[in-house]
């Protein structure tokens, strides 16, 4: 169940498009069970869920367009071959439109180049240069994004209790959450948990634990943050010869989520939103070839099968869904009547998505919306499509009383998440301009 304040609780609430200020409002998860849907055999059932709270998201406050993407450095690569540079970047604008990623927010700009060339020779032993960057750079983005779930959840950071951080990009001890716990001046008696190299399912990964901890501790209330920064870790000269390596320089870029999670809210301060019913993660054996990055001495090396993700999306998203959502008698709602909070991955996930289950367009416009105006954060971007999703609910007036969200990840891994909307059957507990 998402919980959000009562309309005149705070100030106003950032617009979209102001780069590290983002979009924040409330979300979270719940305590009861509520009624399955009719016909189900299910009845109420009382107990503790755990509960995604306040939400709020942030990027780097660079604005690069994905036509431009890596233009840095292929001009200083090919500095003394200005039509092979010409070629570079147009073939990096193609593929930006392939990806449909319009812009994206990167930590890695031309000051970050300066000062590292080794990030421009492949040869050259950059990996501790990349991750020191990350260190730097990313306590102050997640934190950004939490100080603003933190200040729309209404109560002091000293009432969080746990603290789950998730992250694909940063290897260090100990781990960058204790520089966020301490920015934000979180307990010294916060409960940390850090999950890492997740990818695009950390997200999802870190709102299980929190769920866990808030359904066996009710007065828990567990900061979820998930922040990645690939352009770093990620960042080489396009090389024609590694394909998938382009690809995904036109696909991904840095951000940071943060939502707080807990049971029983605490009215009038804490309004449940959305309660989480259950989860369901279903890792295919030997499919670890399929999606994958690996750590080299030069950052990191991406290895994507397309064709491979999209037989297994097409093979086994139905049987994982019902996984989460049969119990609960969700399922015989049929798909098209769900609300959906999907990782987008790229087009090519949720066109496989798509075409699977036949959903209708608008059900994944929330998820193409964001990867057009963010890219791929990898995990953080769950949280974005979340907040998208609730934007346009209360926009729109969306009537979906049932969702579900759904996040692919290495492995191959499918994790699903049934969510129940409330106050009054809708994500919207206050004005439509509250967001």
């Amino acid at each position: 169940m998402a919980m959000a304040r009562r309309s005149g609780g705070g100030g106003a609430t950032p617009q979209r498009g102001e780069g590290e200020e983002g979009l924040s409002h409330h979300l979270a998860e719940s305590t009861l069970m509520p009624l399955a849907p009719s016909g189900s055999g299910h009845s109420k059932k009382t107990r503790r869920s755990g509960t995604l709270c306040h939400l709020a998201r942030s990027a780097p406050p660079p604005l690069v367009l994905a036509e431009s993407v890596c233009d840095e450095g292929v001009r200083r690569e090919c500095h003394d071959k200005e039509e092979e540079g010409v070629r570079e970047e147009r073939r990096a604008g193609t593929r930006g439109e392939m990806t449909g990623v319009k812009k994206r927010y990167l930590q890695m700009n031309e000051d970050l180049l300066r000062e590292h060339p080794e990030f421009l020779d492949p040869a050259a032993p950059s990996l501790p240069a990349r991750l020191a960057s990350v260190a730097a750079a990313m306590p102050s983005l997640a934190a950004a994004a939490a100080a603003k779930a933190i200040a729309e959840w209404g109560r002091p950071a000293g009432d969080i209790t746990h603290l789950v951080f998730s992250t694909s990009t940063s290897a260090q001890v100990p781990a960058i959450d204790l520089r966020i716990a301490s920015l934000l001046g979180l307990s010294d008696t916060v409960k940390r948990t850090t999950i890492a190299f997740q990818a695009c399912t950390g997200t999802s990964s870190a709102f299980r634990v929190a769920m866990d901890i808030a359904e066996s501790n009710r007065v828990a209330r567990i900061l979820v943050i998930c922040a990645d920064m690939l352009s770093i870790n990620g960042f080489h000269v396009p090389n024609e010869a590694h394909p998938a390596g382009i690809i995904a320089h036109a696909l991904f870029s840095d951000g940071a989520g943060a939502v707080i999670v807990g049971a029983e809210p605490q009215e009038p301060v804490e309004l449940p939103i959305f309660e989480m019913l259950s989860t369901s993660q279903v890792t295919i054996p030997g499919t670890e070839h399929v999606a994958s990055t690996q750590f080299t001495t030069s950052g990191i090396d991406y290895s994507l099968l397309p064709d491979e993700l999209v037989a297994l999306i097409d093979r086994n998203v139905e049987r994982c869904l019902d996984g989460a959502l049969v119990p609960l008698g969700i399922a015989k709602l049929g798909w098209n009547n769900l609300f959906w909070v999907v990782h987008p991955g790229g087009p090519i996930i949720m066109d496989s998505l798509e075409a699977a289950l036949k959903l209708e367009p608008e059900k994944l416009a929330a998820s193409r919306q964001v990867l057009s105006e963010y890219g791929n954060m990898t995990g953080p971007t769950l949280i974005f499509v979340l907040d998208e999703v609730i934007r346009r609910h209360r926009q729109l007036d969306g009537d979906e009383e049932w969702g579900v969200m759904v996040s692919f990840g290495p492995g191959f891994t499918i994790e699903v998440m049934a969510l129940h909307a409330c106050s009054s059957n809708k994500m919207n507990p206050g004005p439509k301009n509250a967001i």
